[in-house]
Formats: C-alpha cells, structure tokens, sequence
C-alpha cells in the first residue's frame, strides 16, 4: 500500500507540474513562435546511380527552451534551444551512387586537385591557397605519396583534405588497400573519396567493397571560361594542373560571385554550416 502510494504521489506531482508548465506564458509563447525559427531536412536526391547530399534541418526543443527562459522569467526568442533533424534519404553509406555534387543551400564550392607522380605542382597550389586562406582536397597518387610524403603531412597539418587517387593511374582492390595503409601509415586517415572524371562502375564497385565513396567532378577546370559558365553552388571543381597560374584568379572570381570555397568533406556533410 505504502508503494502504491508513493507511485499515486510521484504521478499526481508530475502531472501537476506540467499543467502548470504549459500554461505558463512563456511556454505558450515558445510553442505559439517556434515555427519561425525551424527549418525542415532535406532530402538527399537520388537520379538512378546518383546522388547528391541531403541537409540536416533544425527543430525548437521546446523543453530546453523554456528551462533556459524560465531562468529569466521572460519569454526571449535568443534564448531558443535547437536539435538537429535528420534526412529520411541520406548519402550516408549509399557507397553504391556516385556523388555528383554537394548541397546547393550552402553557397558553397569545393576545388579538388589530382596530384599524380608526374606532377610538380603541388607545393605551388598549397602555396596559393595558404594566401587566399582557402582549403583544398588532394587526390593523391600513390607513387608522388611515397616520394613526396613529407609535403603530404605538411598539407594536411595546414587543415587542407587528402585523399588517395591511384597508383601510376592504375586502380584495383588490392592496390586500393595498400593506399589506404600508406596515408594511413602517413597521415593516420585512410581516405574517404574515390576521384574520377567520368562515370567507371568497376572503380565504383572497388571503392563500394571498401566502404568509399566515389565522386565524380562537376567540371574540370581548364581555363576561365570553364568556371566562369559552370560556377554553382554544390560544384565539385577540378582545378586542371596547367592552370595553377591562374588559380588566385579562379579564386577571387568565385568569391565575388559569393560563394564560398571550402573543403570536399564540408561541401558532401549534411550538417548545416551554420547551426542556430
């Protein structure tokens, strides 16, 4: 009898205090105004053997909320408290799509670089994008990893992405795993992404088995007019490696059309940029 008294009390209590939270003005304010300040997830698209990132959305925890008010004793819409909403349809382990381009409401672009062995100018890209502060994700060539592995940690110390490309253009699982492990043994990450410019289901499956996703660029960028005609929010841009020259210029114009250049992960991630 004692128990079930003391259930009947803990139950009435309860009940009592939250009759008495939801007809507090505040409390009716919060759940009258919280529309306002919530915005919906989006979906991820999926077109066939595509797909592009979906958005997190954000919605009023009308709990918190009203704690963090109450504590004033006044009804202040600064003082809201959010959660994050999640996308039904995410790109999260669709390793069988290719990712074709990130999320248009960012107002965002990513500038990807393919660093093969042949290739020198690695050092004069970073360079570049150290003095525009702007981060960019390398692809890079196992070969020029082995050789150049030095640069590579200094890149990546630089808050600057690198992924793994090839190994002498070649491409298969078992050269694949040994990549992995040589980023791995070089910058502790094993990479994420797969690069190419046109659509290869075997490389798709290969990246696939390892858990990888595999991009393909929007557009490679080989001259002004490339960027100029296919600049958008949510472009995957491949900056051409005769083009270095031209990059500072490749970046200003992108930033007067008022987007923002930022890494592959942060163009592809479905969290928004900017959290309430």
């Amino acid at each position: 009898m004692i128990s079930l008294a003391v259930i009947f009390s803990f139950f009435y209590t309860h009940k009592t205090v939250m009759f008495f939270k939801n007809i507090d003005p505040i409390m009716k304010e919060i759940k009258k105004e919280k529309n306002k300040y919530e915005e919906p997830s989006i979906n991820a698209k999926i077109n066939n053997d595509e797909i592009i990132p979906g958005y997190n959305g954000i919605s009023v925890n009308v709990d918190k909320s009203y704690t963090q008010m109450k504590k004033m004793n006044k009804y202040n819409s600064n003082y809201y408290a959010y959660k994050k909403s999640i996308p039904t349809i995410s790109i999260e382990n669709k390793y069988d799509k290719y990712i074709t381009k990130g999320n248009y409401l960012k107002n965002s672009v990513a500038f990807v670089f393919r660093i093969e062995k042949e290739n020198s100018n690695l050092l004069d890209i970073y360079k570049i994008l150290e003095n525009k502060n702007v981060y960019g994700t390398f692809f890079i060539d196992d070969i020029y990893l082995k050789e150049h592995h030095k640069d590579i940690i200094t890149i990546y110390g630089d808050y600057h992405e690198i992924e793994m490309l090839s190994y002498n253009h070649d491409f298969n699982n078992e050269l694949l795993l040994d990549m992995k492990n040589d980023l791995n043994n070089t910058i502790n990450y094993a990479g994420k992404y797969c690069l190419l410019n046109t659509k290869n289901d075997t490389v798709l499956n290969i990246c696939k088995d390892n858990r990888m996703y595999t991009i393909v660029t929007s557009y490679v960028i080989k001259g002004f007019s490339d960027l100029k005609n296919n600049l958008e929010s949510g472009a995957i841009l491949e900056i051409n490696d005769n083009r270095v020259k031209e990059l500072p210029t490749y970046i200003n114009y992108v930033r007067q059309k008022g987007y923002n250049i930022i890494t592959l992960d942060e163009l592809l991630d479905e969290n928004r940029t900017t959290e309430k």
